[in-house]
């Protein structure tokens, strides 16, 4: 973000006088978002990374209200253009022992699915998947 300094004010302030600075601001970051132009940055070159074939996965984590779904729209917000899906999911204090059931909802996974991406992980994550054994091997 780049600012201009427009001057000072006087003002009264809680019954006395303060100087107060202006500042107007005559640059903003990508696509209008305010300090952040590197991570958003970032989540736009890993959908890019996506598209030629690199998977992954982007955990955004912080205090509540600070921000983090804007973050991820703007940093996403192409991802469709460019052929890349993205899943997202929410978690909280409660679930954060449960990290695969996060990833799972992520994906949409779940009872009664009937998309083949879809229940193909269902199973593995079930154990039914790498010949039933539900350790990995088949």
């Amino acid at each position: 973000m780049a600012v201009r300094a427009v001057g000072g004010l006087s003002a009264v302030v809680a019954g006395r006088r303060a100087g107060l600075w202006v500042w107007e601001v005559v640059g903003m970051g990508l696509d209008g978002f305010v300090g952040r132009d590197d991570e958003v940055g970032r989540l736009r070159d890993l959908v890019s990374e996506v598209a030629a074939g690199v998977g992954g996965v982007v955990w955004v984590v912080g205090e509540p209200g600070i921000g983090k779904s804007a973050l991820v729209d703007v940093g996403l917000g192409g991802a469709a253009a460019g052929g890349v899906r993205v899943f997202r999911g929410g978690g909280d204090e409660l679930t954060q022992s449960f990290a695969l059931r996060l990833m799972a909802d992520c994906l949409g996974v779940g009872r009664g699915v009937v998309d083949g991406f879809r229940l193909e992980i269902a199973d593995l994550l079930a154990g039914r998947g790498w010949g039933g054994s539900g350790a990995g091997g088949g």
